[in-house]
Parts: structure tokens; sequence; C-alpha cells
């Protein structure tokens, strides 16, 4: 099958699976209740959540360039500008184009190569889902996985364990210097240590990031419902979809609120400003940078075929 071909086919694939989880997200929706908690949304609160999804771009650039070995020096500009261009890819194009633009802007724009910042990609995806799953379980003892997505996070579990394995035995192997240069957190404690420390930050700015929208929807819930609200949608997000992940968003928050006897309108009215506001901050951070490292729209969709 030729490459455009597959293209078009995974994005078909994810227009069907955002069309799907739209229609189980807003499925018994009472409209005009839904309608008059966007009216009744605070903007001081969501202010203060667009800092922190700002600030969430700038620790996560500066964990991607702790993955690198020590001998790849670059500005953390170029680490932070190809991570949002890459977010504002994800944003408008469909099938995770922004992963492919990311890792190529990157490793053609600086020493690194595209071989050893596609191994960084991967390191860091996979921190997240065992990051992600490690507080799921935590959070399990306390609030219950919701049963539709329980059997997922086994199987996610068991796919990290075995991820995990075989890059670190790639890690060292000398086939591939420059994509296996890429996994030095695998040989480093000290690297790793560091990634994993960046990473529970991320988590914790960006649980507070929801827990400020939740505030600006006037929904009562606690810290604890915004980072089960946080690791769902963050794990969902590891699945595919169609552009922004639309659809399928919605349909997480709906579900891990659910698991905190939140009503299913006020749940899709968090879900709602929250992707908005994170698809908002991404998308126009990630214009931001694409001006400055002189590409256009255009550039972009070539770059990701």
């Amino acid at each position: 099958m030729k490459a455009s071909s597959r293209r078009l086919w995974g994005a078909l694939a994810g227009i069907a699976i955002s069309a799907v989880a739209l229609y189980l997200a807003f499925r018994g929706t009472n409209f005009a209740e839904l309608r008059n908690t966007f009216r009744a949304t605070r903007i001081a609160p969501l202010l203060v959540a667009v800092a922190l999804s700002a600030l969430s771009g700038v620790v996560r650039a500066i964990r991607w360039r702790a993955l690198f070995a020590p001998g790849v020096d670059v500005s953390l500009r170029y680490y932070y500008t190809s991570l949002m261009i890459g977010y504002l890819g994800n944003n408008l194009l469909p099938v995770r184009a922004g992963d492919v633009i990311r890792t190529v802007l990157f490793g053609k724009r600086t020493s690194a190569g595209v071989g050893q910042a596609a191994a960084t990609l991967l390191v860091e995806r996979l921190l997240d889902a065992i990051s992600l799953l490690a507080i799921a379980g935590i959070l399990s003892f306390v609030v219950p996985l919701p049963p539709q997505l329980a059997p997922a996070a086994r199987i996610a579990a068991v796919a990290c364990i075995v991820a995990f394995g075989i890059l670190w035995r790639v890690a060292y192997t000398r086939r591939l210097p420059r994509f296996v240069q890429g996994l030095h957190a695998f040989r480093s404690v000290r690297s790793m240590a560091g990634a994993l420390s960046y990473t529970g930050l991320i988590w914790i700015i960006e649980a507070m990031m929801v827990f400020m929208v939740m505030r600006s929807t006037s929904v009562a819930a606690s810290p604890l419902a915004a980072l089960f609200l946080l690791v769902i949608v963050s794990l969902g997000l590891l699945l595919p979809a169609g552009p922004a992940a639309i659809g399928s968003y919605e349909l997480m928050a709906v579900i891990a609120l659910s698991a905190f006897a939140i009503e299913k309108t006020e749940a899709l009215a968090v879900a709602i400003v929250l992707h908005a506001m994170v698809f908002c901050s991404a998308t126009t951070i990630g214009l931001l940078c694409l001006s400055v490292e002189g590409m256009t729209l255009q550039s972009l969709r070539r770059t990701a075929s």
C-alpha cells in the first residue's frame, strides 16, 4: 500500500473514532443546561489555567532536553519551538502527524539527527504512559477505575513493560548508532531520574491546570478528581484519534468524572472548556513558534508528508 493511501486510511479511521466518541460523549446531554454552564464560566481561573498550560510546555521541553546524550549541545529554544510546532501539527493534522513533524524538524535543524530525536520521543511517550499507569494504579485504591477502562489499563500496562524491555535491550546494541544514542536515558541512572522528576512536575502542573478549569466552570470537585481526570484523558490521548483528539478527549473526561458522581452535563462542560483551552493555547503558541522558525502551515504539511 502506498504511503498516501496509508495516510488516507489512517485519517479516515481517526475521523471515524472521533465521530463515535462524540456521539457517546454527547448522548443524553441537556443542551440548555450545558449552555447555561458555559455562560457562567469565570474568566480569572481560566486565565490561571492558560498560564499553567504554557508553563507545562516549557517543562516538557526541558524534560526532552534531559533525554539526550550530554554531547548534544542545542539551545532550549529549539526543543521548545519543535515541541510546540509538533503540538500544532497534532491539533491540525490527522494520525498524530505532529509527532513526525516535531522529530523531523528538530533532527534536521540541529546536530542531533532525526534518528536520535525519534528515539527520545519514544522514551518520552513511554515515560508518560508508565507514570500515568502508576498514578492510576495508586488512585485505584481510592477511586476505582471505570469498568470501561480497567481492561484497557491492564493491556496498556503489559504493553509498557514489553516496550520498556525492548528499548532497554536496544539501548545496549551497536546497531543504528544515531537511534541508540537517543536511548541514552536507559544507560544513565542520572538522566532517567531527571526525566522522571520532570515528568512528575509536569503532572502536578497539569493537574493544577485541570483543577482551575473546574473552578472556572463552578463544578464542585476535589483536586483528586482533577488528577484522575488528567490521568484518564492523557491515557486516552495515547490512542489513535482524529485531529486534536476531538470526541475522544470529551468522552474520556466524562468517563473519568463519572467516578466522582459528577452529572454528565457538568462533566461535559468541564471537558469542552478544558479541551478548548488546551487547544487554543497550544495552537496559538505553535503558530508563534512556526513564525519564529520561519515556517508556514504549508511547510508544516510538507514536513508531515
